[in-house]
């Protein structure tokens, strides 16, 4: 059964990002519908999935020649480097695990589609993507290990 009608879902889709960062912050994501639903879709297979093809598809970005022909915004490829190994386990992790926090869920989601904050695409970011990465697969693997 689908949580909300119509309504909800446009709401929702219209802020996910920000419901993301907030999802991120630790808000529960029984603080609203929109937050409840879009918690239920970071929580989906498919949704995991699509994130982990991501991060497959960026740390292969960084090691081609030839560079996508479609507008992206670019990302900090050495930073990408340097943190490949984790960031493939934390794709690993998206798939495995299938009951992750929704909490490492959205960060996972705020580091891949925030162009603005993240430290994929913003070398200013507040955090390195060494540390940002370090610290989801912290939370990952310590729920997958109980």
């Amino acid at each position: 059964m689908r949580l909300g009608g119509y309504r909800l879902r446009v709401r929702t889709w219209s802020r996910w990002l920000y419901i993301d960062q907030e999802l991120a912050r630790g808000i529960d994501p029984c603080t609203s519908d929109e937050h409840a639903l879009r918690a239920g879709q970071l929580r989906a297979s498919g949704h995991r999935a699509q994130m982990a093809k991501m991060i497959i598809d960026i740390t292969e970005r960084v090691h081609t020649r030839s560079k996508p022909r479609t507008s992206t915004v670019p990302l900090q490829e050495s930073a990408v480097r340097r943190a490949e190994t984790d960031l493939l386990e934390l794709g690993f992790l998206l798939l495995r695990d299938n009951a992750p926090p929704v909490q490492a869920l959205a960060a996972t989601s705020t580091l891949l589609y925030d162009a603005v904050s993240s430290p994929l695409y913003n070398p200013r970011a507040p955090r390195g993507l060494d540390e940002t990465v370090r610290s989801l697969l912290r939370t990952l693997q310590s729920r997958a290990a109980h």
